[in-house]
């Protein structure tokens, strides 16, 4: 073991004989010789630098493959090759830390070799060169300053948190849920290590509005950053989508297990907070009907028209207003916790282009409206018009009733009508008293068609 008081050592060597020595011998006298001894201290020499949750870097200029996070601890230590009389004693550790923008810390540790170990806390992310020398008991400061040096890096990343990503942005559509988009993410910005839990609140900013979580937990294993969080239900108002309003989002790491720095996982990641709104849609109107196109209908004919509603059940079922109304004037209105589907009956009383509109708002003055268009003629009745002399072979009380003195006279058909389009009626009796009458008809979009009515009347009966 070099010292500084070994440099030079000087010994007395001294003849020793194992020779047993009987009575009366003399024993000879020899000169003594004195050797001179240098022992010379050699500095421990680094042979590798171990840092918490990373294998060990070995040589020198080495980089860690494990990575540091930003403004976490990170434990470091070393193993060097000395006598065990230096390693044993108190060795003295420089560390220097240069940050990626040239700042340097050094810091010194003293302590036996196998308790010498530093907590260091990176506060730039990014790159670091780094060294670290010893000095043992007996070398001078001239020596230390002369020692060589071992070289490392460290990457530091942004500390651990937790994230929330929003698929789209941070507004949701009440309708997102039933539409397969009510989802988002939470992510570790550094994977686990070890299996961790991430508990997610949602907290209501505003005075209504509804953001539900199917799952308020969600389990990392090792290696894992990301985990989709389903939403069960949603309902927008002027609240939640105003900025005032709105629900608040945290997200934030649970599980009290120590990571291999020995901080609980609870403390290494920090949490995430998001503003979240949530839109109100308007109601969608199902009609059993094309719209966009004109319909036909005829007059003072009931027509039946069928609804159905599509929108959150927060809605259909409070207070949910359905309103009609008729180019004529007519209004019928269908309020509450049951009118997201029925049936209206109208009836138009005139000819003409009309028009039926149905508008339809929820309880958060969301509205849509859908407006049916028609062309209303009167319905497809006919006069009959007989032509020409009577023929049959006696006078029934009908045809007494249809006949007049000049052998024709219009008829009070089976339906009345004000139709204005061409007609022509020829009647034909036969001897047998009955009359077929055959009636083309051409009224506004209807091609031409045939309309036979066959009227039998015996004269005996």
């Amino acid at each position: 073991d070099g010292t500084a008081d070994t440099d030079l050592l000087q010994y007395e060597i001294v003849l020793r004989t194992a020779r047993t020595w009987t009575s009366g011998e003399t024993i000879g006298s020899y000169a003594s010789k004195n050797l001179e001894i240098t022992v010379r201290n050699v500095a421990p020499a680094v042979t590798e630098v171990k840092m918490s949750g990373s294998a060990p870097v070995t040589v020198n200029g080495g980089t860690f493959g494990g990575k540091a996070s930003l403004g976490l601890n990170k434990i470091f230590s070393l193993s060097a090759n000395d006598v065990d009389a230096d390693l044993t004693a108190d060795v003295t550790a420089q560390w220097t830390f240069s940050d990626p923008n040239g700042n340097s810390v050094t810091r010194t540790v003293t302590a036996p070799i196998d308790d010498l170990v530093l907590t260091n806390v990176f506060e730039v992310a990014g790159t670091y060169d780094c060294t670290v020398k010893l000095r043992d008991k007996d070398m001078s400061n001239r020596d230390f300053q002369k020692a060589s040096a071992f070289a490392f890096k460290v990457t530091v990343l942004d500390t651990p948190s937790v994230e929330i990503v929003f698929p789209e942005s941070d507004q949701f559509n009440e309708m997102d849920v039933l539409n397969r988009k009510g989802f988002f993410y939470v992510e570790l910005s550094t994977a686990a290590t070890k299996e961790l839990d991430v508990e997610i609140a949602c907290t209501q900013d505003g005075a209504d509005g509804v953001f539900s979580l199917a799952a308020t937990t969600v389990h990392f294993r090792p290696g894992q950053t990301r985990q989709k969080v389903d939403i069960a239900d949603l309902d927008g108002t002027a609240e939640s989508m105003s900025a005032r309003g709105g629900f608040t989002l945290t997200a934030t790491v649970t599980t009290e297990t120590p990571n291999e720095d020995g901080i609980a996982l609870k403390d290494v990641y920090l949490p995430a907070t998001e503003k979240v709104f949530v839109m109100n849609e308007n109601p969608t109107i199902v009609l059993p009907m094309e719209t966009g196109v004109t319909n036909d209908a005829a007059i003072n004919v009931n027509i039946p028209i069928k609804w159905k509603i599509s929108d959150v059940g927060y809605d259909m079922t409070n207070d949910l207003l359905v309103t009609w109304t008729t180019s004529e004037g007519r209004m019928a209105e269908f309020r509450g916790s049951d009118v997201f589907e029925g049936v209206f009956t109208n009836m138009f009383t005139s000819g003409g282009a009309k028009t039926v509109t149905i508008t339809v708002t929820d309880k958060d003055d969301g509205s849509a409206s859908v407006t049916l268009y028609y062309r209303v003629a009167p319905s497809k009745r006919v006069n009959v018009y007989p032509q020409g002399p009577y023929y049959g072979g006696g006078l029934s009380p009908l045809a007494k009733r249809y006949v007049d003195a000049y052998g024709q006279r219009r008829v009070a058909g089976l339906y009345k009508s004000d139709w204005r389009g061409p007609r022509v009626v020829k009647e034909r009796f036969d001897s047998r008293g009955g009359f077929c009458a055959q009636v083309h008809v051409r009224v506004l979009r209807y091609a031409l068609r045939t309309v036979c009515l066959g009227l039998l009347e015996r004269p005996d009966r």
